[in-house]
């Protein structure tokens, strides 16, 4: 009984510490929807994913503020925030999985602001750049290393 009782205790205070973050989760994601509200997006990352009931999805994502959005291939960007965007299409990368990539791109683009936010750099040159920086990445990434024998 008395092992019961320090369990109980011990999941009382967790779920009062959860409870704590969670408020505190909320607050942080509240502050980040403030921050999404106030960006330009004046650069947004276009990319594509196919999915077999609905088709072709696309993903909007702001690497200065991390807002995305998903659309079908027919949705009208100009109903959205990122109407007035400058877009950096990478459609064509048929991606499958997006959080290693869209760090990627929020790094490129923190990396080498004076080269993306130039309004003198046009968008198939950004799209260009950052295609190969990806792929570039990726192959990197996943080279096989040799195993070394014992």
């Amino acid at each position: 009984m008395k092992q019961e009782t320090k369990i109980h205790q011990i999941k009382q205070e967790l779920e009062e510490k959860k409870l704590r973050l969670n408020a505190q989760l909320e607050s942080v994601n509240h502050e980040i929807t403030r921050l999404q509200d106030q960006c330009t997006h004046k650069i947004v990352v276009k990319f594509a994913q196919e999915d077999e009931e609905i088709g072709e999805i696309h993903l909007y994502y702001c690497p200065s503020c991390g807002k995305k959005e998903n659309t079908y291939i027919h949705y009208n960007l100009n109903k959205t925030c990122f109407k007035n965007s400058k877009l950096i299409d990478l459609t064509e990368l048929k991606i499958d999985s997006y959080n290693n990539t869209l760090n990627m791109v929020q790094e490129e683009v923190f990396e080498h602001p004076e080269y993306y936010y130039n309004d003198e750099t046009t968008t198939e040159q950004l799209s260009e750049t950052m295609s190969k920086m990806i792929k570039f990445k990726n192959s990197k990434n996943n080279k096989v290393k040799r195993i070394r024998n014992i």
